[in-house]
């Protein structure tokens, strides 16, 4: 015996509206705008970071506590994997760090992404240090938060299993080792302005 009844689309988007004073706007937006891509099937990510693809990639969409700060084009990755940034941008920011800032991602349908060797299966991300003020910083900022940047990256290492982190930032490098046992923590002074972190395919 079926329990619910099926909605329509036009039904579908009514109930959520309904709720919409109850919801943060940027998660509603998110919610309708994906509606169609959830309804039959989500993202997969196939192949690796350095060689795969995407199949029905998703857009990232800005929230209260999240946002794309990249090029155009380059911020769409796998729906599952969205969601773990989101969860772990949303805990940071409430427990008072900034607002998290997504650089890049993958294409629309992934492979290779101009100017990167990874990024081409939905699995990487890259992040501007979390700040005090609510604003992207580098780690010579003297706003930058190692507090936010690492409360972010264990939030989301909960979330989902996080398999590497590049960062220009020494101290937090070790605090992720010896804290999170991350064993795969590369220190690349070229990352000053952005902490790349890859996580497991959650599609295998």
């Amino acid at each position: 015996m079926k329990v619910f009844k099926s909605f329509d689309r036009r039904q579908f988007n009514i109930s959520i509206l309904k709720f919409a004073s109850a919801l943060n706007l940027g998660n509603l937006l998110f919610l309708l705008k994906n509606v169609e891509a959830h309804e039959g099937y989500c993202s997969t990510s196939h192949g690796t970071a350095s060689d795969g693809w995407i199949e029905h990639a998703i857009q990232w969409v800005d929230t209260a506590y999240a946002f794309f700060a990249g090029i155009a084009g380059q911020d769409y990755g796998n729906d599952q994997i969205h969601d773990a940034f989101y969860a772990a941008a949303d805990s940071a920011y409430a427990h008072g760090h900034g607002r998290l800032g997504v650089t890049a991602i993958s294409l629309n349908g992934g492979g290779d992404m101009p100017g990167s060797t990874t990024h081409e299966n939905g699995t990487c991300y890259d992040c501007r240090y979390m700040g005090n003020n609510g604003n992207a910083h580098t780690i010579s900022d003297s706003t930058y938060s190692r507090a936010g940047t690492y409360d972010f990256i264990s939030e989301l290492h909960e979330q989902i299993t996080v398999v590497q982190v590049v960062t220009a930032d020494s101290t937090l490098a070790t605090q992720l080792e010896n804290n999170l046992g991350l064993s795969n923590v590369v220190r690349d002074t070229t990352h000053n302005d952005h902490v790349h972190i890859q996580v497991a395919n959650p599609d295998g």
